[in-house]
């Protein structure tokens, strides 16, 4: 079973599937808390943006070892909603997210194949989130809170996901 877990493909759905459950983990206060107030909906906003800011970086720089220029056109593909609502766009992130561990596997694959394509792709995803946090998550923690309780989610989520990135990399 460990010579298994050590082929680069039975890891990547691993970590797959580990991310769809954590994906889950979200809904965790709901178990503990009947109604959250508006102020912490509007913190839990901002700490969802202060990760999804580091997350994009870490995918940014990832696209960047692989080319710079890819990566760049691959970030302004995704800041650009090309016509999608933010309603929309939420829901096909959400929705984009759910057959991970399925399609980690085959994606793992494609990627192996297509190498020089992977840092448009690196890019984009990492220019959605970006958008996707501007446009919709920052701007609705800003009506539940001070902007100064939001900066400060922000900063200690994006410190805690970029530490979390070193310590697993």
């Amino acid at each position: 079973m460990s010579e298994l877990l050590q082929h680069p493909t039975a890891q990547v759905f691993l970590y797959a599937l580990i991310t769809a459950v954590a994906t889950g983990l979200g809904a965790l206060p709901f178990f503990f808390f009947e109604k959250l107030t508006r102020s912490w909906l509007g913190i839990s906003n901002a700490i969802a943006s202060g990760l999804m800011l580091a997350a994009s970086f870490g995918l940014i720089y990832e696209g960047l070892n692989y080319d710079l220029w890819f990566t760049f056109y691959g970030i302004i593909i995704g800041l650009i909603p090309r016509g999608t609502s933010p309603l929309k766009a939420a829901w096909w992130s959400v929705f984009s997210s759910l057959p991970q561990p399925l399609m980690a596997v085959p994606a793992f694959i494609f990627v192996e194949i297509f190498r020089d394509y992977l840092p448009v792709g690196l890019g984009f995803a990492g220019g959605a989130m970006i958008w996707m946090v501007f446009a919709e998550v920052i701007p609705d923690a800003m009506e539940e809170n001070d902007a100064s309780i939001i900066a400060t989610a922000i900063t200690i989520s994006v410190a805690l996901m970029i530490v979390f990135q070193v310590l697993i990399g």
